[in-house]
């Protein structure tokens, strides 16, 4: 739809691109585009061969992140893959722009067909009447290539007999500009939160048209329209000027108000009778999961389907805390947990279930008890200063200081039957942290929630300021491990900035700790020190791009898991359920039931057509078997591709569907009740 950030737009998000910008190119030039344009995109992750594949896009042209050479196979880990084409764009026609390129090209392939793209403007652009002089020009030389102005379909098409000769990149072709993950953290925090909502409205409204039959189709395709402008590259990376986002902002808002409607209008559809004492629970996701609702509720809700619940009958908490006020000293069923008393910091967690230290344990220093290695603690927040430096919105710099924020001005703490919470309240130069530590009785992880006032400006004197939050581990020789659209990613972790989307973290064996959040997409892992980037305040093109009042969330979780489970646990951090007063009728409804190792990822209307759309993705890189068992059996069942075309249809043994999935497959169904 827009020229997106692929490290940061959802897999799912990245198919609404290519399913709506497919019908816009279709309806008005009647063509079926095969390419997919990325010349300034800051990065491609290795799934993207396979997200396109699936969407039966056939060939890429990008810029930026290549592996030095122009023409490649790009395949990723399911064995799909595209033809690459990697060039400079803003290019012009002369002879010594062109004949180099050429000649090493033909060297490298010989090949008879090089494509070279030109045009005035920042895209490429259109032609200018000096580049079509120069051509004919050139035309008239014997010693050069026949030129011809023509398209890329026809270049790529022409490779097609040559495929088995280009080289074969199976790997992502990441980074550039690593300070664009964290820079203007507001236009992040709404993107997150437009696909959470969105995605949460198709599933919601699927399952209202199998009630009634009357969805808001075009309104949520609206909307869409919207969070997918606002994933242009140069917007969601925060490298625009100021007055852009004021117009992103507004596009924003319209999705939180017209989409929280829309979903308050079909939520209020769901139930019968009013004034009950109950609630209706609507779960957007597509496996039965735990979720806390009213503030201290654990409920079991049906994947991708409703159930009603009597509140005076649920029970509010199973397991008491043990607290010793003098240590601040927790401890649940999963784990103990010590906070510093006067820093707020975690100076011990340590894993029940597994017999393990989480984070490395603090050392006290023999010659003053009193002090300890507070630096390699948990939820330690430091700032840190890079010199000035250009294109700072874009890079991080070199970073000339770090201030900790060791000292806590009050820490204060309150117990209820379902969880204890940690005040603390840190002041760092003109700004203001106030973090809520929250440690449930009965769940196996630990939730940070932070208001910051954030005042710390970046400037061509003091430089960039950026503030990140560490948890240095107790893994030894951990792996580092990233969600991706549509998977997850091992990376070595050289001191780098690296993107992912949900969560990153690290394991050993088959131990995991992982850092979940709600909003960021910038992390730093080195050695044994998992941190996540909160806030950077650059100061070009933007002068202020994350000052002002912020909330932050995220959430520390480990234990002996995979990466399926954390990404379905990061998944519900960030798609809470959906309630309503009342009761509903049937009190239970979901239309099927999924089982199986593998990653649903949406449950909607398909466009155009009275049918739904289920989709699957195996991200454990292991063959897998999928059943779906249906509540109502389907009139028919198809395999269908990313953009909704039918392929084939598919037999149903009674009410169940049997699939096998093949390592890192995306898998599409359409079916039709």
């Amino acid at each position: 739809w827009v020229e997106c950030d692929l490290n940061m737009a959802d897999g799912e998000s990245i198919l609404r691109h290519i399913i709506y910008s497919n019908r816009y190119i279709s309806d008005r030039f009647w063509v079926r585009p095969e390419i997919f344009w990325s010349p300034d995109t800051f990065g491609h992750p290795e799934t993207t061969p396979s997200i396109l594949a699936s969407a039966g896009i056939k060939y890429y042209y990008f810029m930026r992140c290549g592996k030095g050479m122009p023409l490649f196979r790009w395949k990723s880990r399911d064995g799909n893959e595209v033809i690459a084409f990697n060039s400079v764009y803003n290019n012009t026609i002369r002879p010594e722009t062109i004949m180099p390129l050429f000649i090493d090209y033909y060297h490298r392939y010989n090949l008879p067909d090089f494509l070279f793209v030109y045009g005035v403007g920042d895209h490429g652009g259109g032609p200018a009447e000096a580049d079509i002089r120069r051509k004919k020009k050139m035309e008239e030389k014997p010693a050069f290539p026949a030129l011809k102005f023509s398209t890329t379909h026809r270049y790529f098409r022409a490779l097609e007999k040559h495929r088995n000769k280009l080289p074969v990149v199976s790997d992502e072709l990441n980074t550039i500009f690593e300070g664009c993950y964290t820079t203007h953290s507001d236009i992040k925090k709404a993107n997150r939160e437009g696909e959470s909502l969105l995605l949460s409205m198709e599933t919601l409204s699927a399952i209202k048209q199998m009630k009634d039959g009357e969805i808001p189709e075009e309104a949520i395709e609206k909307l869409w329209q919207k969070v997918l402008f606002n994933q242009f590259h140069d917007i969601i990376d925060g490298s625009a000027i100021h007055s852009s986002y004021e117009y992103s902002d507004k596009l924003a808002e319209e999705v939180r108000e017209k989409g929280k409607l829309l979903i308050k209008e079909m939520m209020e559809k769901l139930v019968s009778h009013k004034g009950t004492g109950e609630v209706t629970v609507f779960n957007p996701l597509g496996w039965k999961r735990k979720s806390i609702i009213e503030g201290n509720c654990i409920v079991d809700i049906p994947g991708y389907g409703y159930k009603t619940f009597n509140m005076k009958d649920t029970d509010k908490t199973s397991v008491e805390v043990i607290n010793t006020e003098k240590n601040y000293e927790y401890e649940n069923e999963f784990y103990k947990a010590v906070i510093e008393s006067t820093k707020g910091l975690i100076k011990k967690l340590y894993d029940k279930r597994n017999s393990c230290d989480v984070l490395s344990p603090f050392l006290s220093i023999p010659e003053d008890p009193s002090s300890w290695w507070a630096e390699k603690s948990g939820n330690l927040l430091s700032v840190f200063w890079e010199e000035p430096h250009p294109m700072s919105a874009w890079i991080i710099g070199n970073v000339y200081r770090i201030d900790n924020l060791l000292k806590a001005d009050y820490i204060k703490k309150e117990n209820d039957a379902f969880k204890t919470t940690l005040y603390i309240k840190r002041v760092y130069r003109n700004s203001e942290v106030l973090q809520k530590i929250i440690l449930y009785n009965d769940l196996p992880f630990i939730d940070f929630e932070n208001e910051i006032n954030w005042n710390e400006e970046g400037n061509n004197k003091e430089g960039v300021p950026m503030l990140r939050v560490n948890f240095h581990t107790a893994l030894k020789n951990p792996e580092t491990y990233f969600e991706v659209p549509f998977g997850v990613i091992k990376r070595d972790t050289p001191g780098k900035e690296y993107p992912a989307l949900r969560w990153a973290g690290q394991k050993e064996g088959k131990y995991w700790v992982v850092l979940m959040n709600k909003e960021k997409y910038g992390y730093h892992i080195y050695g044994n020190n998992l941190a996540m980037t909160l806030l950077r305040n650059p100061y070009e093109p933007d002068a202020l791009p994350d000052k002002g009042k912020h909330y932050i969330s995220y959430r520390l979780f480990f234990g002996k898991t995979d990466p399926l489970e954390i990404t379905k646990l990061a998944m519900e951090y960030n798609i809470p359920p959906l309630i309503i007063s009342g009761k509903s009728e049937p009190e239970e409804f979901y239309p099927f039931t999924i089982r199986g190792e593998v990653l649903p990822t949406c449950f909607k209307k398909a466009m155009d057509r009275n049918s739904y759309i289920l989709r699957f993705v195996e991200v454990k890189g292991k063959r897998e078997s999928v059943k779906v068992e249906f509540v109502r059996k389907p009139e028919k069942v198809y395999i269908a591709n990313s953009v909704e075309k039918r392929e084939k249809q598919v037999k149903l043994k009674g009410k169940e569907l049997k699939l096998n999935l093949s390592p890192f497959q995306i898998l599409t169904l359409d079916i039709q009740f």
